[in-house]
This record gives C-alpha cells, sequence and structure tokens, in this order.
C-alpha cells in the first residue's frame, strides 16, 4: 500500500524520492520499534521464566494478529474494522 502513491505520480524523480522516503522512514521505525521492545523485553525479564512467558505471548500475540487479518481479509470486512 505504501508505494500505491508513487505509481500514480508521473513523475519519476517525484515518485523514486517518495519511494526512497517511504523505504527509509520505514527501516528506520522499524529498527527503533526492535531496539526498544528489545530494551524493555531484557529490562523486564528478570528469570528465565519470565523470559519464556514474554516470548510465548509475543508469538502468540504476532500469531493472533496474523490470523486476524486473515481472516477478515478472507471475509472482506477488512475495511470495516478499520473505517
Amino acid at each position: 500500500l505504501g508505494v500505491l502513491p508513487a505509481v500514480v505520480m508521473h513523475d519519476y524523480l517525484k515518485s523514486a524520492v517518495y519511494l526512497g522516503s517511504f523505504f527509509f522512514a520505514s527501516i528506520v521505525m522499524m529498527g527503533i520499534f526492535a531496539a526498544v521492545y528489545g530494551e524493555l523485553t531484557s529490562r523486564l525479564s528478570f528469570t528465565s521464566n519470565i523470559m519464556v512467558f514474554m516470548m510465548a505471548g509475543s508469538a502468540l500475540f504476532s500469531f493472533s494478529v496474523g490470523a486476524l487479518w486473515l481472516v477478515l481479509v478472507y471475509f472482506g470486512v477488512m475495511d470495516d474494522w478499520f473505517d
């Protein structure tokens, strides 16, 4: 979805600048999120038991978001949830 505006632009320079900015911003924000999440989990995991529960919770949450996404798209109601 992030590249669609660049497709309709009729200027190659504007499209290239938009895509470059989009890619750069996406990479930077993913890196910041990963760094913050990693720092928080390392500070909150005092024992190995807490770390196991945090990892399992993160994995379960990620799987649930993906499954929900697939179900909403399959039934065609994704836009109804996020309008």
